[in-house]
Order: structure tokens, then sequence, then C-alpha cells
């Protein structure tokens, strides 16, 4: 048996890449994990399939980092950052409603540090969930109205607050070059909103899947935006939320705001005059 495999493990768990990542997990998924590895080493399994096993430890976990995902989150990664970027003579701050695990939001906070620009990154999340849903959702993804979803209750402000005490102290931290001020938001959009958002917005991201959630972001970020802003949905073009399309034409067309798409993103929105 060539030995070529276990050098190539042991290269791996000598990184400092996985040792980071093995001292995430307890000590019962940590042994899981190993032995899986290893075992995959002398049985020879091709690359492919190991690369599979490390990818979906990865995605058990909810890294805060960027997982081995697909190209299309790589793009839409440089989309985040080349629109922060974008913004730099844009008046205001940074609003993303519906925070989710952190990954959109970990990428506008860090396109922040690198591009140094003095913007503050809002996250609104419930970290509870959806709220129930309404006739204007129901679709192939939600069946019934006034009942909420299923999903996106397993995230806390204390999760992702952990992706940036994570990087911090690492060589080359961007955010460790140029600090940047973020502040995590609980509940729901209709009570979180009033109150916490920023004079002005230059960029809102609207990532809610739902109706009542967009009209609320756009009920209450609308009249906040700066000349020169962007607004970007993150499922205006999926049919699985029919909602969210929904309430930007009642809110956005006939203000005159016209939606377009956003290579870059791989996403729609719009511009502010």
């Amino acid at each position: 048996m060539s030995s070529l495999p276990y050098r190539a493990v042991l290269r791996l768990f000598k990184s400092n890449f996985l040792q980071r990542w093995l001292k995430r997990l307890s000590f019962t998924e940590r042994a899981d994990l190993l032995i899986k590895f290893w075992r995959s080493a002398e049985r020879h399994q091709d690359v492919e399939g190991r690369f599979k096993l490390i990818q979906e430890a990865f995605n058990r976990q909810r890294m805060g980092t960027l997982s081995l995902v697909s190209s299309n989150e790589y793009g839409r990664a440089y989309g985040f950052f080349d629109l922060v970027g974008s913004l730099r003579g844009v008046e205001g701050d940074i609003v993303e409603c519906g925070v989710g695990r952190g990954i959109s939001f970990a990428y506008l906070v860090y396109a922040v540090a690198l591009h140094k620009l003095d913007k503050t990154v809002y996250g609104f999340d419930s970290f509870a969930g959806f709220p129930p849903a309404t006739a204007q959702d129901v679709g192939s993804r939600v069946k019934e109205a006034n009942r909420p979803p299923e999903g996106w209750t397993e995230t806390s402000p204390a999760m992702i607050k952990a992706i940036f005490d994570h990087d911090l102290p690492l060589r080359d931290s961007l955010i460790a070059a140029h600090p940047v001020n973020y502040k995590l938001i609980p509940g729901f959009f209709d009570q979180s909103l009033p109150g916490n958002l920023p004079p002005k917005i230059a960029l809102l991201h609207a990532d809610a899947d739902m109706y009542p959630s967009t009209m609320a972001i756009l009920t209450h970020g609308i009249p906040r935006m700066a000349s020169g802003g962007v607004v970007i949905f993150d499922e205006y073009h999926e049919e699985r939320w029919p909602g969210v399309r929904k309430a930007v034409e009642e809110v956005c067309v006939p203000k005159g705001l016209q939606v377009e798409y956003f290579e870059k993103m791989r996403r729609y929105g719009l511009r502010i005059p």
C-alpha cells in the first residue's frame, strides 16, 4: 500500500485550517470525522469522495467561513465585494434584513473592511424562524397561510458574532487591519426596524423570503435610502417565494423605482435616483 494517502492526510491534519476547524467540533463529532477520514485513505477512496466527506462535515457544522461551496456562491461573494466598493461616495450605512447563518452578512462586513469604508453594517433577523405566512406567500415552498414555514431557527446573534471573533486574531485579517462597526438587531422586522435603522442607507440587502417581511423592509427602508443607493432582493427571481415580487411591485413600482438585474450579484434590485 502506497504511503502517499497517509502523507496527504498528515499534511491536512497539520494545517492551521483544519486544526482551527476541529477545535470547533465536540469531541464525539471530532473523533467520528477523524475515523471516517482516515478510513477513506485506507480504502484508497477517490479524491472526489473524500472531498464530499469534508464538504458534508462543513455543511453540518455550518461554518462561519466560506466553506467548500459552488462556483455560484464564490461569484456572489465577488458581487458583494464589488458592489460595496462602488458605494464609497454614497451617503449612509449598509443594512441586511435576513441574516440567517451570517454568510452574506460576513461578505458585507469584510467588504467594508477591504475597501476601508466608514460605514456601519446592520443585521436584522428574528433569529427565531419565519413569521406566519400570508396568502401572497403560498406556492411551492409555503403550502398554507397563517402558519410560519419551517426553517432558519438554528441561528443566533452569538453564532454570527463568532464568525468575526474567529477571524479577528488570524494573520492578515481584514477586520483587524480595518475594524468595522457592525450591529445585530433581533426581532421580527415590523418591530425591530422602526427605531433601529440608520438615518441613511447606502445598501439595503433584502433577504426576507416572505411577503410581510419584505413589505416591512420596503416600508421602513425605502424612505431612508440615500441618493445613489442600491437595494438588492435575494428572492425576487425565486418562484418558491412569490410574496417577495408581490411586495416589490406594490411598494416600489408606484414610486417609479425600476427593478433591474445586477449581473455581478446574480440578483435583481434597484438603484435610487
